[in-house]
């Protein structure tokens, strides 16, 4: 079964969806009542949803609502100020309008997707307001996802700010200095290494996009190693400076 996950960002809300397990991308509702990728051409035929202008209408306005409660600021951005609702009124109004437009996706999408709706879409999430992160720390996250990085930067809010890729001068991107970084070139090794490895897991030619898996069990679990040493390394240099999470299963069972 399909999956649509409803998150907000620094983006606003975005609409992720998932084939399975296999992430597909952000989309959007267009006028047709399709779900199309932001970024491509692929589109993702949905009947129920042809017609349905009040619920496109209702998407856009809160994208773009949800979008101005958040900016950045820093000389690299990588800072976050939350600005929020000047009253409790505004708050309720749009997420009683949330509320209301995601239960209308759950019901006509139904039969093909599942619709999971992030937490962050409460009330106590937007009254605790900037009092929530006081102290925080950024958090880094390993998650692995096929043609793009596996270490993803989040703000105290956990809202993404990027995608990392580690620097020869042990930079995030090139404009993120991270000091503890400087002569890891062992772990900026492996990191590459593991986003190559993750990557041929998959078939991606003209004619088929699919996974394929690991060849064998040894294969299985020498990529679970390297994985698990990726994961050690980054505690050990990167434990004090963020919050380190990783979604992904480390264990063999988890894999083959």
């Amino acid at each position: 079964m399909k999956r649509l996950d409803i998150e907000y960002n620094l983006n606003g809300l975005m609409l992720s969806l998932f084939d399975g397990e296999l992430y597909c991308g952000e989309v959007r509702v267009n006028s047709d009542g399709y779900f199309e990728m932001i970024w491509g051409e692929a589109r993702y035929p949905e009947a129920r949803l042809t017609g349905q202008t009040e619920l496109e209408k209702d998407l856009n306005y809160l994208a773009e609502t949800s979008k101005r409660l958040l900016v950045r600021k820093g000389e690299f951005f990588d800072e976050t100020v939350y600005i929020g609702f000047e009253n409790n009124e505004g708050l309720d109004e749009f997420l009683s309008l949330a509320n209301e437009t995601f239960d209308k996706l759950r019901e006509l999408l139904r039969e093909e997707y599942e619709v999971n709706v992030d937490c962050r879409m409460e009330r106590e999430y937007w009254l605790a307001g900037d009092k929530r992160c006081h102290g925080q720390k950024k958090r880094l996250k390993l998650m692995l996802d096929y043609s793009a990085c596996c270490l993803w930067l989040f703000d105290e809010y956990d809202n993404c700010i990027d995608g990392v890729v580690i620097c020869d001068d042990g930079s995030f991107n090139n404009k993120i200095p991270e000091e503890q970084l400087k002569g890891q070139t062992g772990l900026m090794k492996m990191v590459n290494e593991l986003e190559t490895d993750y990557m041929a897991l998959f078939i991606d030619n003209e004619t088929e996009f699919s996974y394929k898996g690991f060849d064998d069990r040894q294969h299985a679990e020498d990529f679970v190693k390297l994985l698990n040493d990726v994961w050690n390394s980054l505690k050990m240099v990167l434990g004090g400076k963020y919050k380190l999470y990783c979604p992904e299963g480390l264990g063999i069972d988890d894999w083959y």
